[in-house]
């Protein structure tokens, strides 16, 4: 099973997977941007969005079972039943595979000091902030959570990687 074998050499990379939250299919993004949804029981291809054409795509899952990722300033998702495409307001960098809980990046205001930091927000399915903490702009972030919702870990490019109590708000 390879996931991108018949692309060129660069978007063959595959820089993230994640199964649905049943487990029958697996979300798999290459390093230039695309994806494809394969279904579990064949590996035959769901879905696929694959001329993105840029690196930052920030694909994931959404609470309701939609592929969704970051398109211009916001983000898109796509019911992979129906094939509607629609504009999500809720969702961030990564999320977990239930769409539960998700990363989402506030990058300061155009006119605010060049020394204010973004802020990396974990937010549930509905939008409220469950943790907060600054960093620095344009880094990667990776998220994991755990199946209860109760923990999360980031690792933040150039710094440690952050173990965070969902519960207790500590990391």
């Amino acid at each position: 099973f390879i996931p991108f074998g018949d692309l060129d050499d660069e978007a063959t990379t595959v820089e993230n997977l994640q199964f649905s939250a049943d487990g029958s299919m697996l979300l798999a993004t290459h390093n230039e941007g695309g994806w494809r949804v394969f279904d579990m029981k064949d590996f035959s291809t769901i879905a696929e969005h694959l001329d993105i054409k840029h690196w930052d795509t920030r694909v994931g899952w959404s609470a309701d079972g939609r592929v969704t990722w970051k398109e211009g300033k916001g983000f898109v998702a796509l019911d992979l039943s129906t094939g509607a495409r629609s504009n999500l307001e809720i969702f961030g960098v990564q999320s977990s595979s239930d769409g539960q809980r998700h990363i989402h990046v506030v990058a300061p205001e155009d006119d605010a000091p060049l020394e204010e930091p973004s802020i990396a927000q974990i937010r549930g399915a509905e939008g409220r902030v469950v943790y907060e903490m600054p960093v620095e702009d344009e880094l990667m972030i990776y998220a994991g959570f755990s199946a209860d919702k109760s923990r999360a870990v980031l690792s933040i490019e150039t710094q440690s990687t952050h173990l965070i109590d969902l519960n207790e708000g500590t990391h």
